[in-house]
């Protein structure tokens, strides 16, 4: 007989996180009941097997959060939910995605008696800063109670060796999703293409004002992504002297569109947990350039082979080397010809598998 397991997650909004959770979700219905639960109101951004049980947990919203008390309101009911809907939907495992959620679900999992598996989907060294106290207090208390922590990479991993038992710790790399098609790759254009979030962690900025001084009239910059830096961004470009070659397209599903004809995929941000649009670019064969960030961008360019690495913060350096592939498409050839290779661990079957054996690991403790 099939196994119960739950995703938690506090939304499936689009995200790396939520994408990430979405192919599991779906692969691993051939072997488990799958139930994924969201703690909003809202639908799923990503295409889910109809196998896949979503279930939205906060239906009718919460309180607005405007002091300690309706904090611990809040999060008491988030609780109750999780665990009511677990005990109901009877769970053999639960598994959950970032920071405050994990709190919650450990804490939820134990008034179940069920094994947890947690992830951490972003640098944990910047997530510190943004975490007020009580998360804090919450996260070195709670964390170690979990059965397992998922970490993207090594780094990631050392971070947390001080807080959690090695035996708990556990390394499995983002997967490529598998719908996207191997041979669809059309004739490459003049443009160079970013993905992600409009948020200061992505750092579009700098990719805006590296291209202005490029001012190569016969390239333009995409940028696909939703975020709060939108409009501010627009006025950058306008500032520039570079709107009409700058096209910001939003949050896009079809996002492979635009891999398969780019010329060249640039990443710039300042930190990362691991970046699925630099692994996403790399499969589509397009050439990188990216800051060497902690953590993730050095896990997947090698240097001079598949793309470039610049160290943070080398205006000087990311502009010499983004204008050199501009100006010089045999470089760009060559690079291309090592990107796909270098991903195709990260296919679908590989990470799922790992994922099935934690899983079922994790299934022998009670």
């Amino acid at each position: 007989m099939k196994k119960n397991i739950a995703f938690i997650i506090s939304s499936m909004t689009p995200g790396g996180a939520e994408r990430v959770v979405s192919i599991l979700a779906n692969n691993l219905t051939y072997k488990y009941n799958v139930f994924l639960y969201s703690l909003d109101n809202k639908q799923s951004f990503y295409k889910l097997n109809k196998n896949v049980k979503y279930i939205n947990l906060l239906k009718d919203g919460l309180q607005q959060s405007n002091s300690i008390m309706t904090a611990i309101f809040n999060n008491r009911k988030i609780i109750q939910n999780i665990t009511k809907q677990l005990n109901k939907d009877k769970i053999d495992v639960c598994v959950s995605f970032m920071t405050e959620t994990n709190i919650l679900s450990i804490i939820a999992s134990k008034f179940c008696k069920i094994p947890i598996i947690i992830s951490e989907r972003n640098n944990p060294f910047e997530e510190a800063k943004k975490l007020n106290k009580f998360w804090k207090i919450l996260k070195r208390f709670v964390y170690p109670w979990c059965n397992f922590l998922v970490v993207q990479t090594v780094d990631i991993k050392n971070f947390y060796l001080k807080k959690i038992e090695n035996s708990k710790l556990i390394i499995i790399q983002n997967p490529l999703n598998p719908e996207f098609n191997e041979e669809l790759v059309n004739k490459r254009e003049k443009t160079i293409l970013t993905v992600g979030r409009l948020t200061p962690q992505k750092n579009q900025e700098f990719l805006l004002r590296v291209f202005a001084k490029i001012n190569n009239l016969n390239w333009r910059l995409v940028i696909i992504g939703s975020g709060e830096l939108l409009n501010s961004l627009k006025e950058l470009s306008k500032k520039l002297n570079i709107e009409n070659n700058v096209l910001f397209l939003g949050k896009k599903k079809n996002v492979e569109d635009y891999y398969t004809k780019a010329g060249i995929f640039a990443f710039s941000s300042h930190y990362e947990g691991f970046p699925n649009a630099l692994a996403e670019a790399l499969y589509f064969k397009l050439p990188c350039i990216s800051f060497n960030c902690p953590t993730g961008p050095s896990e997947l360019i090698k240097e001079n082979v598949n793309g470039y690495l610049i160290e943070m913060g080398d205006f000087d350096g990311y502009y010499n080397k983004l204008k050199h592939m501009m100006e010089n498409p045999e470089t760009c050839n060559r690079l291309s010809e090592a990107s796909r290779k270098s991903v195709e661990h990260l296919n679908v079957i590989n990470i799922t598998k790992k994922w099935t054996n934690i899983i079922e690991n994790a299934s022998t403790i009670r």
